[in-house]
């Protein structure tokens, strides 16, 4: 059985979109691998509906965790006025000192047959080619967003050009390159053509396993559910602007509900003068909560950041949408969301279509929304079986 040594700074129990989907893929592979992990401890919400039993099978001695403090507002000042150091590339470098440090001593004498790094952070990948060099071993560096090119890393030109050249120092050094959808492999391919060969992707996934078996209720008026958070340019203003457009008996048909609004948009919505019967919203819920308001909504909505010239970012949120098999649609500019959304029939509009998305939420005012084809096999290309499997194939051939 082949040893893996597998590094995510976050995974199940810590409730994020990288944890989840990191999880996914532990979940299969320690059926057939021999499996080392580090990871972290955060003083940050927690979710015991995520994976309960990760770590079963795995003996302590092979699980290295690292604490590791976040401080939202200190990070923020620290990144504002220290970029070069605390964006080089983020505030989870000091992270990565200690985990090298760590891992040597624990996983002394180990011989591994593989290092598979999981990065947001990007730090994560100092940490991989630190520990590939000391375990001489192959490195697999999976990339869940862009590095020096992110938009919402906020870098300046000089943080960005440091980026750059850490950014390609680490990209050399990995085996095996998986971005998360075909169109960041793409963009990396053309930036990196020397590393063409070793750059791949591997999709964002659902788990069947987690979903209630349960059916939308009947109801003349249709929910549309946004689940997930707002940030950065993603805001609900899109949402906002085309159901103004809605006629009243429109309005009467048609029920939207945003799971997990921040205060940012909770006040956005208040303020839009749209009654709370027409629009609401939640707070954040458990993991297995949301899975289950996708499972009981009409439709599901994709919103984007318009993201302008680029656009390769895959939101790991729509993965699960498509695990719940329920109609979507998306206000998104080309892109992964575009592609996929089209690609299981349904609609996807950019940001300045808005009289084209009122008219598509007509359509599911009247039951006259539907997918275009019937695209189950599209589907399964998500299972996270699919995708675990595949990256199997890369720890075993790389």
């Amino acid at each position: 059985m082949k040893k893996i040594l597998f590094i995510s700074h976050t995974l199940p129990p810590y409730l994020y979109p990288q944890s989840i989907q990191v999880g996914r893929f532990l979940n299969e592979l320690k059926k057939t691998y021999d499996v080392h992990i580090i990871c972290d401890i955060e003083n940050t919400p927690q979710d015991t509906s995520l994976y309960p039993d990760l770590f079963g099978g795995i003996a302590d001695d092979k699980v290295l965790k690292v604490p590791f403090a976040y401080h939202r507002y200190r990070n923020q000042i620290q990144n504002r006025l220290l970029p070069l150091i605390f964006k080089r590339p983020d505030i989870y470098r000091a992270w990565t000192v200690e985990a090298f440090t760590a891992a040597r001593q624990k996983f002394n004498g180990v011989k591994f047959d593989a290092i598979v790094t999981f990065s947001f952070p990007l730090s994560l990948n100092l940490l991989g080619q630190w520990l590939k060099e000391h375990f001489q071993c192959r490195w697999i560096a999976h990339q869940s967003d862009p590095w020096a090119d992110n938009p919402f890393m906020h870098y300046g030109p000089l943080t960005r050009w440091v980026n750059q050249g850490i950014e390609r120092k680490a990209f050399a050094a990995a085996d095996s390159l998986i971005f998360t959808n075909e169109e960041a492999a793409r963009f990396y391919q053309n930036k990196y053509p020397g590393m063409k060969a070793k750059i791949t992707f591997i999709d964002h996934s659902y788990d069947p396993a987690l979903y209630p078996a349960i059916s939308p209720p009947y109801s003349e008026r249709k929910t549309i559910r946004y689940v997930g958070s707002f940030y950065a340019e993603r805001t609900a203003s899109p949402l906002l602007d085309a159901i103004r457009r809605l006629s009243p008996q429109m309005r009467d048909r048609l029920r939207f509900e945003i799971v997990g609004a921040n205060l940012k948009t909770r006040l956005m919505i208040q303020k839009s003068g749209l009654s709370s019967d027409l629009i609401g919203f939640t707070g954040r819920v458990n993991y297995a909560e949301s899975l289950r308001l996708m499972a009981e909504s009409d439709v599901l909505l994709v919103i984007d950041a318009p993201h302008g010239e680029m656009n390769i970012f895959f939101p790991s949120k729509l993965a699960d949408y498509i695990g719940a098999n329920r109609p979507m649609i998306g206000i998104s500019p080309p892109g992964p969301s575009d592609r996929i959304l089209k690609s299981l029939g349904y609609q996807c509009y950019r940001h300045d279509q808005v009289a084209e998305l009122a008219a598509a939420f007509e359509n599911i005012a009247t039951g006259r929304y539907e997918a275009a084809f019937d695209a189950d096999s599209v589907r399964h290309n998500y299972v996270a079986s699919v995708g675990a499997a595949k990256l199997a194939g890369i720890i075993d051939h790389a």
